[in-house]
């Protein structure tokens, strides 16, 4: 556009076509500049510039991809890290729940295991914990804590008794002990939980322990070297560990986490 048409033109479409002038050197000819600013009017001299459409389209699929990163770093974070393992065994042909058999070494991920009168079953899971049913008890076992999230398990008792410990060690991850009357929370060492028929009892060696009375919502802190006696109605009785608890508790400490078993 030459002077003459833009003298042309009324104020408001000159101060336009001003602001739209895109600046090119002083020594460029007439011609260039004049070419500059057809290029620039048409489109082709701002092909960096986006359409509103597509930056919308750009934004979402920005959210959309980093939903689907965070969705992935979720589910990778919350995967079990260690698998449940066969450590010790009394009777396996009276132990239910682990595909091919309970020999040592043999791995379950989750689920429900059981042992009869006469049988009693040690799992270790990873390198944190260990437990042990003994004669007659059935648990529902949770899987392994995750990486960054799932840090929370629960082991649900069904029947009879089991004993377990992280061996001194603190947990780094919450279990919670599931029964019939309570709830126990815990990140470590020794403990043991009951069910009898119309009871739960937990039992604490050393470490600590969180109670929840299921009927009532209460909270009881229970101390290392008590056990807690909770009813269905809420009734409660705490007492020091009698000699027997003591011994079963004690050497599953001493026992410790074992080794991985050679193939």
């Amino acid at each position: 556009m030459n002077r003459e048409e833009l003298k042309a033109l009324g104020a408001s479409e000159r101060a336009v076509v001003e602001r739209l002038q895109v600046p090119v050197p002083e020594s460029a000819s007439a011609a260039a500049r004049e070419g500059a600013l057809r290029a620039f009017v048409s489109g082709e001299g701002a092909a960096f510039v986006l359409h509103p459409s597509r930056v919308h389209t750009l934004r979402w699929t920005g959210l959309v991809a980093a939903a689907a990163i965070l969705a992935m770093l979720v589910v990778f974070g919350a995967l079990p890290q260690e698998s449940w393992r066969v450590t010790d065994v009394v009777n396996a042909d009276g132990v239910r729940g682990i595909a091919g058999g309970a020999a040592l070494g043999a791995t379950l991920d989750a689920g429900l295991v059981a042992t009869d009168a006469e049988s009693e079953l040690e799992l270790q899971l990873g390198e944190d914990l260990i437990v042990r049913l003994v004669g007659g008890s059935m648990a529902e076992l949770p899987p392994g804590p995750g990486r960054w999230f799932g840090r929370q398990r629960t082991l649900r008792l069904r029947a009879g008794e089991v004993y377990g410990t992280s061996a001194g060690q603190p947990l780094g991850w919450k279990l919670s002990l599931a029964g019939r009357d309570a709830v126990g929370t815990l990140t470590g060492t020794t403990f043991a939980i009951f069910l009898r028929e119309d009871t739960t009892c937990f039992c604490l060696y050393e470490g600590s322990l969180q109670v929840e009375v299921l009927s009532t919502g209460e909270v009881i802190d229970l101390p290392e070297g008590q056990r807690v006696w909770v009813w269905g109605d809420g009734r409660k009785e705490i007492k020091p560990l009698d000699g027997r608890e003591t011994m079963k508790l004690q050497m599953s400490r001493d026992r410790g986490l074992q080794p991985p078993v050679d193939d």
